[in-house]
């Protein structure tokens, strides 16, 4: 892109961000909740009944790596709307820049809102759960780069989501077809080798699911390497499901709004 090009880009994004102040608190609001219930069953009520120590910890990393996703995932309704209403959407195809990159902006917003809302909560969860959130195996840097791939996936798998709804509604399906199992089966309760051990092909079939590798490189970088899949067989994977993602997303997009690359 130019010079041009750029500064309309930065200033499209400027301007979600500017506008996602008003769903922030909600958004945290209702994320922490969420966040709050899973971590006392799993750490006070499901340890009395005989799990091991440290499975609250375990369902806090996992939560904590899930909250970008499914709020990103709220946010497709609105941008839907908008391409069936003929709104902004129809605006920004005429701004002086290549109309791929408008959908583009779209991924990497999602993306930006949901890592905002995850960093956010990770912070509160510290405040308000010091014990159950132990720190003593975190890795830094492990940590940053898992943080900014994930949310990079997070953003364009929403917009690929997005792009192959036919309207608002089917976006039910979205919850009951796609998210639940992959976020379900893919790790929220146990880890990968886990699942090997007892089912082996659908371990197998699970590594096709992106959310295994955001679940399994998260809580290596809290509890630590031993258990589960390499972090960055983890990384890698993650990036080439980013760049499908949105590969397919805008271009699916680009066909529907009978656009020009």
């Amino acid at each position: 892109m130019n010079k041009l090009q750029n500064q309309v880009f930065w200033q499209l994004l400027r301007r979600d961000l500017y506008l996602f102040r008003f769903d922030y608190l909600r958004a945290i609001i209702n994320s922490v909740i969420w966040l709050f219930c899973n971590v006392v069953v799993s750490n006070y009520i499901m340890s009395a009944m005989g799990l091991k120590t440290g499975y609250g910890l375990f369902i806090l990393v996992g939560s904590l790596a899930s909250i970008g996703l499914f709020r990103t995932v709220h946010s497709i309704p609105s941008l839907l709307r908008d391409i069936e209403g003929d709104g902004a959407i129809s605006y920004y195809l005429t701004l002086p820049m290549r109309q791929s990159w408008i959908f583009i902006r779209y991924g990497v917003s999602f993306a930006l809102k949901a890592a905002i809302i995850s960093f956010s909560v990770l912070i509160l969860s510290k405040l308000c759960m010091w014990q159950v959130l132990d720190l003593t195996n975190f890795a830094l840097s492990r940590f940053l780069i898992i943080y900014l791939i994930s949310h990079a996936f997070i953003g364009f798998f929403a917009l690929l989501i997005a792009a192959y709804l036919p309207n608002m509604t089917y976006f039910e399906n979205v919850w009951s077809r796609i998210i639940f199992p992959m976020w379900f089966l893919g790790g929220y309760q146990f880890n990968w080798y886990t699942l090997y051990q007892q089912l082996p092909v659908l371990a197998y079939l699970n590594l096709l699911n992106p959310l295994t590798y955001i679940l399994e490189a998260s809580r290596a970088v809290f509890i630590g390497q031993d258990g589960y899949l390499n972090f960055w067989l983890c990384c890698g994977m993650l990036i080439i499901f980013t760049i499908i993602a949105a590969y397919f997303g805008v271009r699916k997009f680009m066909k529907r709004l009978d656009c020009v690359w």
